[in-house]
């Protein structure tokens, strides 16, 4: 792969990163005006939002895929170029090494379908639409990823984001984020057929990062009252009222849950590197695809990838899995734990880690993604009782 990467001055990279053989790929860095008209030809380019905007209209863009970066606010207008990815100035070099070699292994897997630098004529919207973060397994850190990626999509990336708790048994979001909830999803149940933008804006509690949450209740038995057609009048209200919606939710695989999917633009399904959540990953996308999912909204998500002497490889797991890892979640034990302890986010008190880093990148990559369609809640239904022989119940 050629990729062309344009500097107008404000990049501020550490050019060297680049021809250690980390990228595998042949890779140019322009520093002047004609940066990107020289970089015609090129698969990948990067280049500013300023300067791709110059180039379209100048007619000057190649037929390589963009990475644009540029202020947060620029985030927009990027996506309206057709950019597969977004970097926020400052631009931190992992971060660009990051992005590139997620977009060379998408390339290579056939599922980077985003327009390419010459196509923007599809404004690409991530408001309205929903993301469930999933595991068929206890404790892989759904409500940490949940939690985090929320507060990244709406504190880094000026995004409208509530978050939903939809572990409707033990639920934890509250806790995370230092709440105490006077108003529960349960509240919503009286007029869940009249969910107008007022009623609901009403329920939702606002938090300092500027996400709104809609908690669950404390008392587990509370949830038998929920349905999955409660589930889906609610996630559509809210993608109604224009929110990116970023549900927790519970290891169960029941209807709620599959109402969650069915509503969802993406599903970040996360394992670790335990043979027994491996197992029950598999076995998650073995029903999932019997059950009609587009396989090109699953997205695995690996965490305590950096994990050391488990007796499992990375490359091992998705060897199993049959799929690549879309993101990779450092173990950062110590780090993740202080935060739950006190109600604040990691991407808020510890922004530069590893970890926040690596939850950036997911929302970055759940932005620039395609606009995935929620799956056919009736393609699916007569399926149902399958996916419980399959979980042996």
């Amino acid at each position: 792969m050629r990729i062309s990467i344009i500097d107008d001055g404000t990049l501020g990279i550490e050019e060297q990163a680049f021809r250690s053989g980390q990228v595998d790929a042949e890779i140019t860095v322009y520093h002047n005006p004609d940066g990107v008209k020289q970089s015609a030809g090129s698969d990948l380019v990067v280049a500013s939002v300023s300067d791709a905007e110059k180039a379209l209209k100048s007619g000057e863009s190649g037929q390589g895929r963009l990475i644009a970066y540029g202020r947060p606010d620029d985030l927009e207008r990027a996506l309206m170029l057709g950019a597969v990815d977004f970097l926020p100035q400052p631009v931190d070099t992992a971060d660009l090494l990051y992005a590139l070699k997620k977009s060379i292994i998408l390339s290579s897997s056939g599922r980077d379908a985003a327009p390419n630098f010459q196509s923007s004529g599809s404004e690409q919207v991530a408001e309205s639409s929903a993301v469930t973060v999933y595991s068929p397994s206890g404790g892989i850190g759904k409500t940490m990823l949940a939690v985090n990626l929320a507060v990244a999509l709406a504190k880094q990336f000026g995004q409208k984001v509530v978050l939903v708790d939809l572990n409707l048994q033990f639920p934890g979001v509250d806790l995370m984020l230092n709440l105490s909830p006077a108003r529960t999803v349960i509240d919503l149940l009286s007029q869940i057929d009249h969910l107008d933008s007022e009623f609901l804006e009403s329920f939702l509690m606002r938090h300092s990062s500027g996400i709104r949450v809609l908690p669950s209740s404390q008392r587990p038995e509370d949830s038998e009252r929920v349905s999955d057609k409660d589930v889906r009048s609610i996630i559509g209200a809210l993608k109604k009222n224009g929110y990116l919606t970023v549900i927790d939710s519970s290891s169960n695989l029941n209807d709620n849950m599959l109402a969650a999917f069915d509503c969802s633009n993406n599903i970040l399904l996360m394992t670790s590197l335990e043979l027994l959540a491996l197992r029950n990953t598999r076995t998650c996308l073995e029903i999932m695809a019997s059950l009609g999912y587009d396989k090109s909204k699953i997205e695995l998500v690996l965490n305590r990838a950096t994990s050391k002497d488990l007796g499992v490889q990375v490359e091992d797991a998705e060897n199993l899995l049959g799929e690549r890892f879309m993101a990779r979640i450092p173990s950062s034990g110590e780090c993740v734990v202080k935060a739950a302890n006190h109600g604040q986010p990691f991407v808020i008190t510890q922004p530069e880690s590893e970890i926040s880093k690596s939850v950036a990148g997911i929302a970055r990559i759940l932005l620039s993604g395609e606009d995935k369609q929620p799956v056919n809640e009736r393609k699916r239904a007569p399926l149902f009782g399958k996916a419980w022989r399959l979980f042996g119940a």
